[in-house]
């Protein structure tokens, strides 16, 4: 889902269940190679704020809704988990 505030774009991705375990609210997220904040987890999914700078520079000008994108996760996120197992 797509909406705006102002200039600014807020984005909601849905994630599979198994991989939200690697979402951190206000850490790193790389969408489609674009390093990115999680601005807010949600039930299905994260959310992220895109300013029209950021958008103007990026390949993310051409999502719309419904795209599928791919996603890296921080890999310091990864790190701990493997250390707390």
């Amino acid at each position: 889902k797509i909406n705006f505030l102002g200039k600014s774009q807020f984005i909601d991705f849905k994630l599979a269940r198994k991989f939200k375990k690697y979402l951190i609210q206000k850490g790193s997220i790389a969408i489609n190679g674009v390093s990115l904040t999680i601005s807010k987890i949600l039930i299905d999914g994260f959310q992220i704020v895109i300013i029209p700078h950021t958008l103007k520079l990026t390949n993310l000008i051409y999502l719309s809704e419904r795209s599928v994108v791919n996603v890296e996760f921080d890999v310091l996120g990864k790190y701990i988990k493997k250390i707390l197992k």
